[in-house]
């Protein structure tokens, strides 16, 4: 009956580590969740900000290149295309 009892707790001492383990890493994973959610939300909101002082484009050629290489230069500090 002894050995019974101290394998019954080696089962449920084994079971604990494995379930504090898993908590642990869900806990991980649930933080950077939050950080990636927060950064989503920082960067609609400068997408927003941008997008409301942004007109038409310019019918001239020139300035068009120029609205052109703003937007590339946005889109590089944002990742477009990565």
């Amino acid at each position: 009956m002894f050995p019974d009892a101290v394998r019954r707790w080696q089962n449920l001492h084994t079971s604990a580590i494995e379930k504090d383990y898993r908590l642990q890493q869900n806990r991980q994973q649930w933080l950077q969740f939050r950080q990636d959610l927060a950064n989503l939300q920082e960067w609609l909101t400068e997408a927003r900000q941008v997008q409301a002082t942004q007109t038409n484009p310019p019918g001239d050629i020139q300035l068009l290149e120029i609205a052109i290489r703003r937007h590339r230069v946005w889109g590089g500090v944002v990742g477009v295309g990565d």
